[in-house]
Parts: structure tokens; C-alpha cells; sequence
């Protein structure tokens, strides 16, 4: 067992899930943030909740999907996940997600799709995911544009993958990707937008299937799942934000 992390490096920045959460299974994971207030959510239910103040930095301004967080200021530099770990359906929005919303993501990836898609021609949407409620980047971590990057179905701003991670593997929704070694990961082939940045409201949602703990490692330094922020400098926690397993 383990248990879900969201945001910066250390015990001041960081939210640490209350619900363990059982190895080999598929585990939906939000974290959100509203300009005062951190929250985790896992399944859909509300796990743990901190007041903290966040500056997300843009030194390191790319998002990152399946790489050990230090944040390299190469975005094509090495990074690591532990063994087994499938990722899949990760969104970004520029807005904090209310709990029913949150658990309205949840029963779109435990139930199947609803038949309409409401922010662009390809992928799985909640009812509340249109308009202004739309992500500001999805990927469905299984479709491929001309070049083999993954298609962000919002913007465009499409992942490179690093290091021949695993796809075609069952995903919650289709297909998914497997990073089981040094180096596989995923770097977006533009910046984060900026109303990310700084102390503005964000969230994160990321299914992902974890074989192994973390052994207590932060946020960083261990499953790292999915995030974006300022590189990892040894005094930047608060910089961060994302999530990963513990």
C-alpha cells in the first residue's frame, strides 16, 4: 500500500493522501488548488486538504508525465519511474475542480464515456467539460499525431516521449502507457501557459496503476506521475505542482 502526494518536494508544500491506496489496481488522482487551499482527492472522494501557500514557478516550464520530478532544466534529460506504473487520462485545468466535479471524472473513467464530446472530436469528457469548464490540456495517453508524439486534444501542446516507454497497454479508458525504466518519460513540446504560474488556481487529474511504494520518497524524488513547475533546485518546493505515489 501507499498513498497519494500532490504538489511541492517537502513536508511544508506538500499533501500527503490519508487513504491508503492498494498496489496493482487503478487509482484516479486529483489534486487542485483555488489560491489558498490544497486538496487530494482519490476516486473521487476527498482524501486530505491543506492550507498553503503555492507559487508554482515557470523555470522548468513544460509539463511532464512519467519522470522522477527534479525538474531537469533539460526537458529531454533522464528521470525514472518505478516498475510497472501505467499512466493514462491526464488533464490540466486552469481552474480548481469542485468535489462534484471531481467525482463526476471519476464516474466518466469507472463507467465508460458518455456519448458526447463536448471540448473536442476525440476523447472521454464529464458533463461539466465544456465551454469555460473545458481542460486546459488532455491527454489520452494512447493517440499519436504524424510525428509519434501524444496528442493533447485541447491545445495542441503534444508530449515527446523519452526513452521507449511501453504503449497499447489497458488503460482505464482504451489504451494507456507503461514507464518501467531509467529515462521513459513524457515532456511536452511547449511551455505550461502562464495562468498555471504563480499562486493561480489549478488541478491536476491522472489515472495511474502503481505496482510499487515509493518508501516514503517525496515528491520528486519518487513516483512521480504527472506535473509541471520550477526545476528542482534543493530550496523550490513550493514550485512544483503535481502528483505522484508514496
Amino acid at each position: 500500500e501507499g498513498k497519494g502526494l500532490i504538489s511541492g518536494g517537502d513536508a511544508v508544500y506538500a499533501l500527503l493522501g490519508e487513504v491508503p491506496w492498494p498496489l496493482g489496481e487503478w487509482q484516479h488522482l486529483v489534486g487542485t488548488y483555488d489560491g489558498t487551499t490544497l486538496r487530494l482527492y482519490r476516486n473521487g472522494e476527498p482524501d486530505s486538504i491543506k492550507v498553503v501557500e503555492l507559487e508554482t514557478g515557470n523555470t522548468f516550464p513544460y509539463f511532464v508525465v512519467g519522470v522522477d520530478s527534479t525538474w531537469h532544466t533539460d526537458p529531454s534529460a533522464s528521470g525514472f519511474a518505478q516498475p510497472g506504473t501505467k499512466i493514462d487520462e491526464v488533464k490540466v485545468y486552469d481552474y480548481a475542480l469542485s468535489d462534484s466535479q471531481v467525482q463526476l471524472l471519476y464516474e466518466v473513467g469507472t463507467e465508460g464515456p458518455i456519448p458526447v464530446d463536448v471540448c473536442s472530436a476525440a476523447g472521454v469528457y464529464a458533463s461539466f467539460e465544456t465551454g469555460t469548464g473545458c481542460p486546459l490540456a488532455y491527454w489520452d495517453m494512447e493517440t499519436l499525431d504524424a510525428s509519434g508524439h501524444l496528442e493533447d486534444h485541447i491545445a495542441g501542446n503534444n508530449l515527446e516521449l523519452i526513452g521507449e516507454p511501453l504503449g497499447g497497454v489497458a488503460g482505464i479508458s482504451g489504451g494507456a502507457y507503461e514507464v518501467s525504466a531509467d529515462g521513459q518519460h513524457f515532456v511536452s513540446k511547449a511551455p505550461f501557459s502562464d495562468a498555471l504560474a504563480g499562486s493561480n488556481p489549478k488541478s491536476l487529474s491522472v489515472w495511474a496503476w502503481v505496482t510499487e511504494s515509493c518508501n516514503g520518497l517525496p515528491f520528486g524524488r519518487g513516483c512521480s506521475l504527472a506535473g509541471f513547475g520550477t526545476a528542482f533546485d534543493g530550496e523550490n518546493y513550493e514550485s512544483i505542482f503535481g502528483s505522484t505515489f508514496n
